[in-house]
């Protein structure tokens, strides 16, 4: 029983070691985009973007504190520390749950407003006006960058300014290296893309899913989570809390079931 609670001890020492340091990394480098002005023109990003950046100091932060109390918790053995550890990340799974029970209750009115949204930027692609000139020439570098074109229908979306050319390249029109592939079609006397601008970023989210070998509901990071709810409830009773354990393990248990649910990844909405 000794060497099982060693095991487990170092094992979660280990994987919260880890844990830390891609917080403090994820920290770091959102810190140095946000204040550098040099690191903003290095990764191509502005003001509009500093939402996001905040965003990943405010992750980079919780996961370094969780980490930090689970790598401290388990190498001390100190029961405040773990039962911190173990709060921490049972807020967060329920936080994922309630996200994903609004998600398919509000799946329609989401839909609705990325549809509201979309039309209004579709507006602004048509414009003629000069402060629409801004914005169309960042979406055509996006366009370029992620080999897409459009928003909803492609081509159309442009309007009467798809021939406008607004860079040192036409709107739309596929770089030389990928004419030749399933990327582009021919239309309106040149080389296109085929994609709609999202429908790229959920492709590139559908291939990184693949890639980490997640499963189609998102239940791995649900899992790891609950095992290492479980590891820390064991380390709670090897440090004395004994009476705990089957209170934990049973939340574990419901933890898990609740996270079969099917919800699918924002990115399996269909077609906007």
């Amino acid at each position: 029983m000794a060497g099982v609670s060693r095991c487990m001890k170092y094992s979660m020492f280990i994987f919260n070691f880890l844990f830390w340091v891609c917080g403090c990394i994820i920290l770091g480098v959102s810190i140095w985009i946000r204040v550098s002005k040099d690191a903003q023109q290095e990764v191509q990003i502005d003001s509009s973007a500093f939402a996001g950046v905040d965003l990943l100091i405010a992750v980079g932060s919780i996961i370094m504190v969780l980490g930090f109390l689970g790598c401290c918790g388990a190498i001390k053995e100190s029961r405040c520390m773990l039962l911190l550890f173990f709060i921490g990340l049972l807020l967060i799974l329920i936080l994922q749950i309630t996200a994903g029970i609004l998600g398919a209750v509000y799946r329609s009115q989401i839909e609705t407003a990325l549809n509201n949204i979309l039309s209004e930027s579709i507006k602004t692609l048509q414009s003629s006006t000069e402060e629409s000139k801004a914005f169309q020439q960042k979406f055509q570098e996006y366009e370029r960058k992620n080999r897409c074109c459009g928003l909803l229908n492609g081509p159309q979306d442009w309007g009467k300014n798809f021939n406008t050319r607004l860079a040192n390249y036409k709107i739309c029109e596929c770089a030389a290296e990928d004419q030749s592939t399933d990327l582009c079609t021919y239309a309106q006397g040149r080389y296109i893309y085929k994609t709609n601008c999202p429908w790229s970023i959920c492709y590139y989210c559908a291939y990184m899913k693949h890639a980490a070998a997640f499963s189609s509901r998102d239940a791995f990071v649900s899992a790891v989570q609950c095992c290492t709810l479980r590891t820390s409830a064991v380390c709670l009773v090897t440090a004395g809390e004994n009476c705990y354990y089957g209170f934990w393990v049973v939340i574990c248990h419901l933890a898990r079931a609740a996270s079969q649910l099917p919800f699918g990844s924002p990115c399996s909405l269909r077609k906007l």
